[in-house]
């Protein structure tokens, strides 16, 4: 999977799991998006490591500050 497909599915769950209708691009932080607080990122790590069959390890998640980050991890796993 190359990045444009992970970044892409990894938009299109940021849209869903924070309800958000504006744009999202991979410089989008997690300040910008409101509905982007502790509960909806656990839902949104669920969502992407039960679609791409991974585990985020715990200093991924801290670090975890914008759409990019969560990207370029994902970009490592797989």
């Amino acid at each position: 999977m190359d990045r444009q497909e992970i970044a892409s599915k990894v938009i299109a769950t940021a849209k869903e799991v924070f309800n958000y209708d504006g744009e999202i691009t991979a410089q989008t932080k997690a300040s910008e998006i409101k509905t982007w607080d502790s509960m909806n990122q656990i839902r949104f790590i669920a969502e992407l490591e039960g679609f791409f069959s991974v585990k985020f390890k715990m200093k991924d998640l801290i670090s975890f500050n914008s759409v990019g980050s969560v990207i370029a991890a994902l970009e490592k796993l797989l």
